[in-house]
């Protein structure tokens, strides 16, 4: 079992966090969201990632390093730590499925959002595609008032949490 910090709010947060509340973790890279970029190697994937996004250097090897950890790393029960933004709160969710493309996602899991999943497109809101790209199935560990973020009084992983600096996704196995 393995412990992560991943944040969503700077990936499409009007979605990200409506879809966490109800059990949905996402990441970006809608335009490379296929099984195919899910079956690629490390390097293979660094390919899909430098012909779609034009990334190279440190720019590439950080992004294919976030979405290979959240589709190859992020295991089913390993636990993943969520701050909002500016850490004013927390939650912990346990990972119950591996990563799939956002296409997979059950239509009714976007009903209350008032978007849908079009194919080829991703999640369509408002006439507008969202940049997520990918997802697991997510149970909430933690629960305040009736929802799974716990506030942060600063001192619980203050600064990683609060560090807009760092990677998407890092691993919490060494604090």
């Amino acid at each position: 079992m393995d412990y992560w910090l991943h944040r969503v709010f700077a990936q499409e947060p009007e979605l990200s966090v409506p879809l966490l509340e109800r059990g949905i973790l996402t990441i970006g890279f809608n335009e490379v969201a296929q099984q195919s970029t899910i079956d690629a190697d490390k390097d293979a994937l660094k390919v899909i990632l430098k012909n779609r996004y034009g990334w190279t250097g440190n720019k590439l090897g950080v992004n294919a390093g976030v979405l290979w950890r959240f589709l190859h790393e992020f295991k089913i029960g390993d636990f993943v730590v969520v701050p909002t933004v500016k850490a004013a709160a927390f939650g912990i969710f346990e990972i119950l499925e591996t990563a799939k493309p956002i296409e997979c996602l059950p239509p009714y899991k976007l009903n209350f959002l008032n978007a849908t999943v079009v194919s080829g497109q991703g999640i369509v809101r408002n006439g507008n595609t969202a940049e997520l790209g990918f997802f697991v199935k997510v149970r909430a560990v933690t629960n305040y008032d009736s929802s799974p973020f716990v506030p942060s009084d600063k001192k619980f992983l203050g600064k990683i949490l609060s560090n807009t600096g760092l990677l998407t996704n890092i691993s919490l196995n060494d604090l």
